[in-house]
């Protein structure tokens, strides 16, 4: 299983890398911070 897991401070921006992996089909398990839950939300598999 191919996972991309990305802790984050609170302190960053929203992280590019999420996006990337997001569209090369990628899960991603990150830290809620800055603009990271508006595009990982839980269970979704897609950008919409």
């Amino acid at each position: 299983m191919r996972l991309l897991v990305l802790p984050s401070d609170p302190t960053e921006g929203f992280p590019t890398t999420i996006l990337e992996s997001l569209a090369c089909g990628t899960p991603v398990y990150a830290t809620p911070v800055s603009g990271v839950p508006d595009v990982v939300r839980e269970g979704k598999r897609d950008f919409s």
